[in-house]
């Protein structure tokens, strides 16, 4: 059993529609997991992200916590659960003013893999983070997709993304006003390549 697993994540979407930016947003996250035994394991992990759609000039995150394995089959199927917490620093941009929030937030989720075949997977995972001093601030993230092999290293997916802020950017004051969504959806079709 390899008892340390190290993952970083980085991602830079941009859209325009007719010449006009509809989508800029930049994602890193890196993860460290120490497997205690086939159980159970313990993680730490740290996150950078902005999105100017979602006046979120920056929310950095580190924290840390504890899974267990509820239910696993080598190379077919895996469902885990996890909890912990983490530190939040988060700046948003309403205009007329910067907001900055600093909060510590539980972190527990699930996580469901299924190898179907050889080459197709899904996965589903699914976040409820509320913030420790406030449980009506709370943020949703679920997260479905398939993965069909094209190689040993190249991977076409297919992704479903509900995100729900239950505090989300808000100011009426300024013209046009900004209140933000609070539940968002997205379809995003994808290559990954796995060094």
């Amino acid at each position: 059993m390899d008892d340390e697993i190290l993952m970083v994540i980085a991602e830079k979407d941009y859209g325009s529609t007719r010449g006009i930016k509809t989508t800029d947003r930049d994602f890193l996250h890196g993860r460290w997991i120490h497997l205690i035994n086939y159980d159970w394991a313990v993680e730490g992990f740290g996150q950078w992200e902005t999105d100017e759609f979602d006046n979120l000039t920056s929310r950095v995150l580190a924290g840390g916590g504890g899974r267990y394995s509820v239910a696993q089959r080598r190379d077919v199927y895996s469902f885990a659960l996890g909890l912990g917490a983490f530190h939040e620093t988060e700046k948003q941009n309403l205009v007329s003013y910067q907001d900055t929030n600093e909060l510590w937030r539980m972190n527990s989720y699930y996580t469901y893999n299924y190898q179907i075949n050889d080459n197709v997977k899904v996965a589903n995972t699914a976040y409820y983070q509320p913030s420790l001093s406030d449980f009506n601030d709370f943020r949703v993230l679920f997260d479905a997709g398939i993965s069909v092999k094209i190689s040993t290293r190249l991977q076409l997916q297919v992704n479903y993304r509900l995100t729900h802020d239950s505090e989300p950017a808000q100011n009426l004051l300024v013209s046009p006003p900004i209140d933000n969504h609070k539940t968002n959806t997205e379809y995003a079709t994808s290559l990954v390549y796995s060094f």
